[in-house]
């Protein structure tokens, strides 16, 4: 849920209920979750953008990065929805960048932006990725090939 403008948005903390059971996934999504949690005290501490859009764009950056590499673990483990989950990664993309520039272009608030970000990240570890990983977790070596 996208909270009203205004409405103080909460962090997620890193929890083994994150955890999708791949050392290297669960790296990935701590850094992406400790990203979004800078944007979100920053937000709060109602500063303006700049430092804002810097870790915004390292947040999108980073998030690119690890979709990149967690298709090359389930590729090379056949995950057998790995175009279902590709697709995913693509519409996320898609629908962040345009949230980017409403948000750049002031038609949408931080708040929303950070919120969607948020619980897209949260049902996408916690579902998806998860699903994703558990095919994958007895592959090591070929993960650890996928990620050289």
């Amino acid at each position: 849920m996208i909270p009203a403008t205004g409405e103080a948005i909460s962090t997620i903390e890193w929890s083994d209920a994150y955890s999708v059971g791949l050392p290297e996934v669960d790296e990935d999504h701590k850094v992406l979750l400790s990203l979004l949690n800078r944007c979100i005290n920053i937000t709060k501490q109602n500063t303006k953008n700049n430092e804002l859009d810097a870790i915004l764009d390292e947040l999108l950056s980073y998030t690119q990065y690890h979709f990149e590499r967690e298709e090359k673990i389930m590729e090379i483990c056949e995950y057998p929805q790995l175009n279902k989950h590709k697709s995913t990664h693509r519409f996320f993309i898609n629908v962040l960048a345009q949230h980017k520039m409403e948000y750049q272009r002031n038609e949408l608030h931080a708040e929303k932006l950070l919120a969607f970000l948020r619980d897209w990240l949260h049902i996408h570890i916690l579902g998806t990725d998860k699903v994703a990983a558990s095919f994958c977790k007895d592959k090591k070596d070929l993960i650890q090939k996928a990620l050289q």
